[in-house]
């Protein structure tokens, strides 16, 4: 079961990074009266990172909650 988890990451990993050097161009982001360009690939990359710490945040709350 980890062989295959472990193989969906990766792959998950490889897909992200892909689609993330097609789309390099700069973006505009807007947050509240704040604006500013921000390389699309950048901005996928750093989303992607917090959703994963935030998923590995929640799994080890629920993980404790259970002890």
């Amino acid at each position: 079961m980890k062989k295959i988890k472990l193989t969906v990451i990766l792959i998950v990993f490889a897909v992200l990074i892909i689609f993330a050097f097609q789309n390099i161009p700069p973006t505009p982001i807007t947050f509240l009266i704040y604006t500013f360009k921000i390389s699309t690939a950048l901005l996928t990359l750093v989303s992607a990172l917090i959703g994963f710490l935030v998923g590995i945040i929640f799994m080890l709350f629920l993980n404790r909650k259970k002890i």
